[in-house]
């Protein structure tokens, strides 16, 4: 008795850290993911000549506009027009499972809900002006409590990660 005493002790305490881990492991593997999307673009668009995309997708084909970034897709501009659609090429599908939550910051919203790297290498926004924006990986938790990763790309083509305390809560 006083073993399953102890035993219901240790895994009382032990059950909270365990929660903690998995829940850091799944921001690594989304911000990781992430972070793949983004270098294959690059590379891809140095490597093809074209304009190559990361973008949010609902069907895994083609880039959508608003809303979560729950699946996102690196595409290639097939066409030469611009856009992201039907019959361009699709290089990765990318997705994170609940609880995970991917945002994007204003810039990428601006842009087209997407990250567009140039044959140069290089990603631009709106106006023409070398690309800043973050992606956020989050879960609402407090469990750790720098629940939210943020991938930042910098000058067109930097990309970082950092660590932040959302506070329990997702932006």
């Amino acid at each position: 008795m006083v073993a399953v005493s102890v035993l219901a002790i240790v895994i009382a305490l032990a059950v909270p850290s365990f929660t903690g881990l998995i829940n850091s492991n799944r921001l690594a593997s989304g911000v990781n993911e992430m972070v793949a999307a983004v270098q294959t673009a690059r590379i891809e668009a140095v490597r093809q000549g074209r304009r190559v995309a990361v973008c949010r997708s609902t069907d895994n084909a083609t880039c959508s506009a608003g809303g979560a970034w729950q699946s996102w897709i690196t595409i290639i501009d097939s066409s030469g027009n611009g856009a992201f659609g039907v019959g361009d090429t699709v290089l990765r599908i990318s997705s994170v499972e609940a609880p995970v939550e991917v945002t994007v910051g204003n810039t990428i919203t601006d842009n087209g809900n997407s990250i567009v790297f140039r044959p140069d290498g290089l990603a631009y926004d709106v106006n023409d002006a070398l690309l800043v924006g973050a992606v956020t990986v989050c879960i609402p938790t407090d469990q750790p409590q720098r629940n939210q990763r943020v991938l930042n790309v910098a000058a067109g083509s930097r990309v970082s990660t950092s660590q932040a305390n959302g506070g329990g809560a997702c932006p």
